[in-house]
């Protein structure tokens, strides 16, 4: 019985990867966003994809120390996607819940399990002030990336120094940009895209200060970044795992969503 393995793709497989995570976006958001914006060019980005009889059957992200895993069949390769993380050792792996839950079995002493949701926006519910919203720079990244270290289920996978550098070269590259409220000239409230292309965004690192929740600063953050996104033409989306989440973002108007989960490496 022959024994199929993960293979790394290079510039001929663009195409077909591609149309390949177009069958379904929604469940391959940074897979596919990666892929566009930078082919495989970017060092820090590779990707691998597992074929049998000529078809691909799943495909496999690594973007500097993180996993996405996409499959759009039902049949999916459990034995020789474990082979290919306990290759890699990432620090965390995302993708829909059926796959997150076949791999935690298989990785449950290295692993913690959380579930969640991806959803999507297509207009802001009524208006709220956001006049305090300002667009970060690159000298407020340091603390961004220590305000967003400081919450470990945010940002326990990542150091400050190796944060602040991702999204500087996200900055830098127009593939990210940050937003923040600071008060008494503190950033107390962040969000921003984690990734942008064409009519896509995918919106990430929401926080508030512990000693500044409960006073709406996110749902301002939050709604003015969506609000610059669709005047451009592009539609956000992101990822949850709080009921407080979950209420927060139905204020502001997203609807639609789709079971997703994680693994994150247990220290």
């Amino acid at each position: 019985m022959e024994v199929f393995m993960y293979q790394l793709a290079n510039q001929s497989n663009i195409n077909e990867l591609l149309s390949y995570f177009e069958q379904d976006l929604t469940n391959c958001l940074y897979s596919y966003i990666d892929l566009k914006k930078y082919g495989i060019a970017n060092k820090a980005l590779s990707i691998y994809y597992y074929k049998e009889e000529n078809e691909i059957r799943a495909v496999a992200t690594k973007y500097y120390n993180g996993l996405q895993l996409f499959s759009y069949h039902s049949e999916f390769p459990l034995h020789a996607t474990v082979a290919l993380i306990i290759k890699l050792k990432p620090s965390i792996i995302s993708s829909t819940t059926d796959v997150i839950d076949l791999l935690s079995y298989e990785l449950s002493k290295e692993y913690q399990v959380e579930k969640g949701f991806v959803t999507s926006l297509i207009q802001t519910n009524e208006l709220i002030s956001k006049s305090d919203v300002q667009c970060a720079d690159v000298n407020d990244l340091e603390e961004i990336a220590k305000l967003i270290c400081s919450d470990y289920g945010l940002g326990g996978h990542y150091d400050v120094i190796q944060l602040k550098n991702q999204l500087s070269t996200r900055m830098q590259e127009k593939f990210g940009r940050n937003y923040i409220i600071r008060q008494n000239g503190q950033i107390v409230c962040h969000a921003a895209t984690y990734a942008e292309v064409d009519n896509l965004a995918v919106i990430s690192g929401v926080i508030t200060h512990p000693d500044f929740r409960g006073r709406g600063l996110a749902r301002e953050v939050v709604t003015k970044l969506c609000d610059d996104l669709l005047s451009e033409r592009k539609q956000p989306y992101l990822f949850y795992y709080t009921k407080d989440s979950e209420r927060l973002y139905k204020k502001i108007g997203f609807t639609s969503k789709s079971s997703w989960g994680k693994l994150a490496k247990q220290e």
